[in-house]
């Protein structure tokens, strides 16, 4: 969801309105929103020109994505954990 000038939310119906909500909500800092648009970009460029990404480029695109939902769903999650372990051991 985003908001729009008179403060009223909707829906995104894009991709690239999803990711900058991502980053709005602060799900995604800047760097990381900017290397999801540059997916975007190479998935349009597949699509709408017909280039073909290289194997590189393709390996490099899923690592980014890899590493974005670890970042948005797994680190809160495992720092949770850690803290539980310190406290547990301080007992």
């Amino acid at each position: 969801n985003k908001t729009n000038k008179k403060k009223k939310k909707y829906l995104c119906d894009n991709l690239q309105c999803k990711i900058d909500a991502l980053h709005e909500n602060k799900l995604l800092v800047k760097e990381n929103a900017e290397s999801l648009h540059e997916l975007r970009f190479l998935g349009n460029e597949a699509l709408h020109e017909l280039e073909k990404p290289s194997i590189e480029e393709l390996k490099l695109a899923i690592e980014i994505l890899e590493l974005t939902l670890e970042n948005i769903y797994e680190l809160q999650h495992k720092a949770m954990i850690l803290k539980q372990k310190k406290t547990i051991r301080k007992k």
